[in-house]
């Protein structure tokens, strides 16, 4: 574990030196983050309103299990998997095809990422069906499973991100469709890491220890907030870490596309782009023992 957080922070340092020159392409997961608050919303709330939403869930005779197990969940579920997919991919493509025409040189726009993202809009709608359906697909078989069998459920799911890891940045730069997309992921895993691959970087851990600070604080102004009976003792600390982890979160999903539209022209063309050493890129995956 200390060996992938030290590899963690070299790769975040890497990915924001190259995006340091181009901060305003931030503005991407902003958007993301704000239209998929949107999607949530608009799932929740009319769910939330309506009195035969409360009715089910208080039927003493379902079981809160299976709740997940009804057909109008699994439509529910597919229905929210694919709008956030299509948002998420969406602007992941504009925000790729930038980093990578910004490695080879360019000085692209947020607009400019915007329009290749609209001109794939096929290409993106076609993958969050896939990516949907195998999410739905994989939910509904773990939720009929024993603890054991959700855990292989879970591993095939690491295995489908893994093979998957290039899709975007295909959509993004060569504007192939879905299930070409994945055939065309799958060879350049292979052909640049070899088989029986599993991811091994990843800054999943840099964020969590990112978050641990503003984690305390929430924690040590709510304790403050009781002892001292103060709302604003609570309140303010609490908005402003809030703010942090937003923030965080933001810088994060920026970092980790920079980072994968480095690895796709590694992968892609044998170079490696400036800004990143060939050792982070050659880490992005290990072959499996």
């Amino acid at each position: 574990m200390p060996g992938k957080i030290s590899r963690g922070w070299g790769i975040l340092k890497q990915s924001w030196l190259a995006l340091g020159h181009d901060k305003k392409l931030l503005l991407l997961p902003v958007l993301s983050g704000m239209a998929c608050l949107l999607i949530l919303v608009s799932f929740v709330l009319p769910l939330a309103l309506a009195p035969d939403t409360w009715e089910f869930l208080q039927d003493e005779k379902l079981q809160a299990r299976e709740v997940w197990k009804q057909p109008v969940t699994y439509v529910l579920t597919f229905g929210f998997y694919l709008s956030t997919y299509f948002v998420v991919v969406f602007f992941n493509t504009a925000l790729v095809w930038c980093a990578v025409n910004r490695f080879n040189g360019g000085r692209p726009t947020i607009g400019d990422g915007l329009r290749v993202a609209l001109s794939r809009l096929p290409q993106i709608l076609g993958w969050a069906l896939v990516a949907a359906t195998i999410g739905t697909i994989l939910k509904a078989i773990e939720d009929r499973l024993s603890v054991l069998g959700q855990w292989v459920v879970r591993l095939i799911g690491v295995a489908w991100s893994v093979v998957t890891y290039f899709v975007v940045p295909v959509l993004a730069v060569e504007g192939r469709g879905p299930l070409a997309a994945v055939r065309r992921s799958a060879s350049l895993l292979r052909k640049s890491w070899g088989e029986s691959l599993v991811g091994e970087v990843s800054m999943g851990a840099i964020s969590t220890l990112l978050a641990v600070p503003a984690l305390a604080v929430m924690l040590a102004a709510f304790v403050a907030g009781i002892l001292t009976r103060s709302i604003w003792l609570a309140a303010v600390p609490i908005a402003l870490a809030l703010l942090y982890l937003v923030a965080a979160a933001i810088v994060a999903s920026a970092l980790q596309q920079v980072f994968m539209a480095g690895v796709y022209l590694y992968a892609a063309e044998g170079r490696v782009p400036s800004g990143f050493s060939e050792d982070s890129l050659r880490s992005a995956f290990r072959v499996k023992t």
